[in-house]
């Protein structure tokens, strides 16, 4: 059978779906006629979640992946070419997976759930996406960055992000976080936020503006947001942002034109006909605590190719 040479997808939590190699069937096609090597399959593994607490959740995905391996010879793909993917938390349970292979930490888990144990749970790779890894940390990081994006908190809600918010800060400036020349980053207090100061912000804030001129320059506008659902991947046919690749054909450089007249583009909205535009639509509706922890930055579109 030609298609056990074909690898296998195993997906995870909060996963970006992965396209298999290969064009769709058509109509009327033989299964015969098709060259099933250049194919992968996706296997869509339920799993535990945060409410039964590690390591649930990756007992389960090594739980499947015995399974597949126990089903290799009646199953298209070959159980020896099987991959992890995820984004976010299922990122965090594929860098797991891939680093956990065989574990006998997993036994007595494995075990308990009645899982095939004379088969093996090392899988051929993972592929780890935003993977939310540093656990211990991560409240504290969105506070100092996001926390200022949700309104309505209670007093004891705004303290416990605040407070987490400044214990960032204390993680940062502890963690000898290097820049590129070796420069050692820091944070400092600000009047404006809480430790919205310093070159550890001021990397972030020019990382944001990097991207966000990125994004503004390399797309064609008027741009849809809903295409990022679209065929072949993010935002469009090929690639991010539309056919032939980010910010459509021949990635040429936007037009920042004018603001139609009266266009007041709503949270639901998913047409930006102009650059300026996205800017309006994602500075408006901003809570009042913003001004307190903002991280000032200032975006335009550039003039320029990269």
């Amino acid at each position: 059978m030609i298609w056990k040479k074909t690898a296998v997808f195993l997906t995870l939590v909060f996963c970006l779906c992965m396209l298999s190699a290969g064009s769709a069937f058509a109509e009327g096609t033989e299964f015969g006629a098709i060259d099933m090597t250049k194919w992968s399959y996706n296997a869509d593994a339920g799993c535990r979640g945060r409410d039964a607490g590690a390591p649930a959740g990756v007992t389960d995905l090594k739980a499947a992946v015995r399974f597949l391996r126990f089903c290799d010879e009646s199953m298209p793909g070959d159980a020896e070419r099987i991959f992890t993917f995820g984004m976010s938390g299922g990122g965090a349970q594929s860098a797991l997976m891939g680093a956990t292979g065989d574990s006998e930490l997993y036994t007595p888990y494995l075990e308990q759930i009645g899982a095939v144990m004379d088969q093996r749970d090392a899988v051929y790779g993972s592929m780890c996406w935003c993977p939310i890894t540093n656990l211990d940390t991560a409240d504290e990081s969105y506070e100092w960055m996001m926390g200022c994006t949700r309104s309505g908190l209670s007093d004891e809600e705004q303290a416990i992000s605040d407070a987490l918010a400044n214990a960032w800060a204390d993680y940062v400036n502890s963690a000898g976080i290097k820049a590129q020349d070796g420069t050692i980053l820091t944070l400092t207090q600000s009047e404006d936020g809480i430790w919205q100061s310093g070159s550890y912000y001021e990397l972030v804030k020019s990382e944001i503006e990097r991207s966000l001129n990125n994004f503004l320059f390399d797309t064609s506008f008027p741009y849809d947001a809903s295409a990022s659902s679209g065929k072949g991947g993010f935002g469009g046919q090929v690639g991010m942002g539309g056919p032939g690749g980010m910010g459509g054909p021949g990635g040429g450089k936007p037009d920042g034109g004018n603001i139609p007249e009266g266009f007041q583009p709503s949270r639901s909205s998913n047409l930006y006909p102009t650059p300026q535009t996205v800017l309006r639509h994602h500075l408006s509706d901003t809570p009042s605590s913003f001004s307190r922890r903002r991280l000032m930055w200032t975006s335009t579109v550039r003039e320029s190719p990269k």
